[in-house]
């Protein structure tokens, strides 16, 4: 007789199908999958427990946790991309909840794989998502003791498998397919990762020559509490952001509902030649402002890192983070420095961080400053090999930048390999050069050390998209937004991707946002026109990119390929034989192939598109829309990507 699905079972289904829809969302928790089943968050975990043994919290992450085994096993992804593509906010969240449900950490699941080590059970769970048989009348009603599930985890296999088959045969109960595995009762508590923003310092000397010691340490609070991100699961919201909140009448529970954020830090600083003091509020600013700590630091320069570690350790516990023993281990210990030569590093990246040249040059010549004064200092290394790895990609930049931001990384990384900062640089070296592989490597390390760094995620989603991985690209983009939500680039280049798949009202909604911030942002009217053309809007793109070229007239070939999509040739032949005759440079020659292409002129546009030395941008002409539609029915496409060199 055929036996109909137990109400249990249906809703096991129901649920795991909900889990299975919001995989990679991390903010989904037990509030979205009790709504979505119907149920309050009380009733979930106690039907749950009833005939489970299990909370809603562990059926979440033990389905994220299989789903994992199954990506790790198919070889396609590395630990830190499948962390993310299962809704781990942190790979070293991931990687401690990996090792206490498997007993072996995610990097080493291909190994034994190779070697055979690897339990039926495992292999199982790697091919899909396990259902484990069990009796629902012996278990509705009762909590699955934590010592029974011990006992049935040393089973061998061969006993496993027949206690399997004489249920088969002989229960006439039925058996429900559940799609997490009942191996333990796990008592710890659900981790939460916790989020904080540390607004811009006040100059209490009220003296502005003094404002690049108080950013400075500003980023140094903001950068040692970041280096706890890979222990325990913490956001720390990105400069960007909270510096757009200086002078801001906002009060402080307005600031942490904009940025999401549970707590704020408020500082003043004041300091002479050899000490610096930090006043320091730090607030729990929802559901109501509550200070959870006011005190004020000082210590010597050459202790500097010292003193900021100390207060990271003392916010850490004030959040309740729970930083251990065995955490502490695994942080990077503070060093003294010549206080001379971290004085220049602070003004050289002062001025590296505005916008003229002028500014750069200044910056880089204190960063040269702070190395003839402390050659082992690898904070002034690494200074500079950021400051020539953002001009080699600006307009002005030249090979030789990037050589001497790869030798200055290298040089930072020989004196301390935990700054994350330079194996940042070095996956732009790499990628510059399209070492794609090298570059990948790199952009991981560097997240691995500071998982915070939004600008990062942002360069490093945009090489997955240049592979063809747009969705892990668009999460990637994801998560540097919920870092430094304000950064426009970072938002702008989130608008292209859901662009790019068809989502057309989110990037249109995402293109709209950096213009509320920043009014004169070239790249958001860029691809806001870019956007009105695919959704049909077509004087809303020309208008926009008319804006575009106010702005700057280095956008003139945006409006011309816009008109030549249009159909309005005289206006785009007009804007290019501008461009003919102008100064032949690398920017230029992409421009003039962008138009030659919408104009459909093959042969010019194929001649500009080999122009060397070629534009930082030129690979993403394989894969974004607009650019690359011109070019793929040509067989000389193919040549080009071979050019490149990408992978697959």
């Amino acid at each position: 007789m055929h036996e109909h699905p137990s109400m249990e079972q249906l809703l096991l289904d129901k649920l795991f199908d909900v889990i299975e829809n919001n995989l990679q969302n991390e903010q989904f928790s037990v509030v979205e999958l009790a709504r979505e089943s119907g149920l309050s968050q009380s009733q979930l975990n106690r039907k749950l427990k009833a005939f489970t043994g299990k909370s809603a919290n562990q059926l979440i992450r033990e389905h994220r946790l299989m789903k994992a085994m199954e990506l790790l096993q198919a070889n396609n992804a590395t630990a830190a991309e499948v962390s993310y593509l299962v809704g781990f906010g942190s790979p070293s969240y991931f990687n401690t909840c990996f090792h206490d449900y498997y007993g072996y950490p995610p990097g080493e699941v291909k190994t034994m794989k190779d070697r055979g080590k690897l339990t039926n059970e495992a292999n199982e769970s790697e091919k899909s998502i396990i259902d484990t048989l069990y009796r629902p009348e012996q278990t509705a009603g009762k909590q699955v003791q934590s010592s029974k599930l011990k006992a049935e985890r040393r089973l061998s296999k061969e006993l496993i498998f027949g206690i399997i088959v004489i249920f088969l045969i002989f229960s006439s109960a039925t058996y429900i397919l559940v799609k997490f595995w009942l191996l333990k009762e796990d008592n710890k508590v659900e981790v939460v990762e916790k989020s904080i923003a540390v607004l811009p310092f006040k100059n209490l000397s009220n003296d502005p020559d003094q404002e690049w010691l108080v950013a400075g340490q500003h980023e140094t609070l903001i950068t040692e509490l970041s280096k706890l991100s890979p222990v325990k699961p913490l956001r720390v919201i990105g400069s960007y952001t909270v510096n757009s909140f200086r002078n801001s009448d906002k009060s402080l529970p307005e600031i942490a509902r904009e940025i999401n954020v549970d707590f704020l830090v408020e500082g003043s600083i004041s300091g002479n030649e050899d000490s610096i003091t930090l006043q320091l509020r730090l607030i729990q600013a929802l559901p109501r402002e509550n200070i959870v700590l006011a005190q004020s630091f000082t210590g010597d320069i050459s202790n500097i890192f010292r003193l900021y570690s100390n207060i990271a350790a003392q916010i850490a516990q004030k959040i309740n983070l729970d930083i251990s023993a065995e955490d502490k281990e695994k942080l990077p210990s503070p060093r003294t420095v010549n206080p001379e030569a971290y004085k220049a590093y602070l003004r050289g990246m002062y001025h590296l961080n505005m916008d003229t040249p002028e500014d750069k040059e200044k910056g880089l010549a204190y960063l040269y400053e702070a190395v003839r004064i402390d050659p082992g200092e690898p904070f002034a290394y690494a200074g500079l090999a950021q400051g020539y790895i953002e001009i080699a990609h600006g307009p002005l930049g030249t090979a030789d930048d990037l050589i001497k931001a790869e030798a200055a990384a290298n040089q930072a990384i020989k004196l301390d390999t935990s700054l994350a900062e330079c194996y940042d640089v070095m996956a732009k070296v790499y990628l510059f050069r399209w070492e794609w592989e090298k570059s990948e490597r790199y952009f991981i390390k560097a997240l691995e050390l500071d998982p915070n760094m939004a600008l990062t995620r942002w360069y490093y989603a945009w090489n997955l998209y240049l592979f063809g991985k747009t969705e892990q690209a668009i999460i990637e983009n994801e998560r540097a937004q919920r870092i430094d939500p304000f950064h426009p680039n970072i938002t702008v280049h989130l608008a292209a991707l859901y662009y790019d798949v068809g989502r057309y009202e989110d990037a249109l909604q995402e293109a709209l946002k950096p213009l509320e911030i920043e009014k004169n942002y070239q790249m958001g009217y860029y691809v806001l026109g870019v956007i009105y053309l695919a959704m049909g809007r077509t004087d809303d793109a020309i208008e926009v990119h008319k804006k575009l070229v106010e702005l700057s007239s280095g956008w003139k070939w945006a409006l011309g390929a816009t008109y030549a999509i249009l159909g309005h040739r005289d206006e785009a032949e007009k804007i290019l034989h501008e461009l003919e005759n102008s100064q032949v440079n690398e920017w230029n020659a992409f421009q003039l192939a962008m138009m030659y292409g919408a104009l459909g002129r093959m042969d010019e546009a194929f001649k500009w598109l080999a122009y060397e030395p070629h534009t930082a941008m030129l690979p993403w002409v394989a894969v974004i829309p607009d650019w690359s539609k011109p070019f793929r029915d040509d067989p000389r496409f193919e040549d080009f990507l071979k050019r490149l060199n990408l992978p697959n």
